[in-house]
C-alpha cells in the first residue's frame, strides 16, 4: 500500500502523501481519549509571588528578634551622653543596632547620590 520515505510521511503508490507528527522521544504518545496532562515546568513569576518570597526572610528575622526580646527582659542601667536610666536589655540592644542600621543607611544613601549625580554628568558630556 504505502513505503515508508521518511519519519514523519508516507507516500502511497498513487503519489498522495501524508504528513505524520512524530512525538519526541522523551514524550510519550498520548491516545485520543487522554487529555494532556503535562504540567509546565517553568512557571511565570508574578509581582505577588517575588513580594511573598521577600517578605520570608523578613517574617524569620521577625520570630527570631522576638524570641531575643522574650528572652532577655530583665532591666539594666543605660548611659549614653549624659542621660542614665534603667530598660530591658533587647531594647537597649535593639535600639543600639536600629541606630546603627541608619548611620549605615544615610552613609549609603549619600554614596548613592554621589555616583547617580557622576553618572547623570558622564552622560550629558556624551551627548555634546
Amino acid at each position: 500500500m504505502g513505503t515508508q520515505t521518511s519519519g514523519s510521511s508516507t507516500r502511497f503508490e498513487d503519489g498522495a502523501s501524508t504528513t505524520v507528527a512524530v512525538n519526541p522521544p522523551d514524550r510519550p504518545a498520548l491516545s485520543a481519549d487522554s487529555p494532556d496532562t503535562t504540567v509546565n515546568p517553568r512557571l511565570t513569576s508574578t509581582r505577588a509571588s517575588r513580594a511573598w518570597i521577600r517578605l520570608l526572610p523578613a517574617f524569620v528575622l521577625l520570630g527570631m528578634m522576638l524570641v531575643f526580646v522574650l528572652q532577655n527582659l530583665h532591666h539594666t542601667k543605660v548611659s549614653f551622653l549624659g542621660f542614665a536610666g534603667t530598660l530591658p536589655l533587647a531594647v537597649a540592644l535593639l535600639a543600639a543596632a536600629a541606630l546603627g542600621g541608619l548611620f549605615v543607611l544615610a552613609v549609603g544613601s549619600v554614596r548613592i547620590v554621589q555616583l547617580r549625580r557622576v553618572i547623570r554628568h558622564q552622560r550629558h558630556s556624551r551627548q555634546r
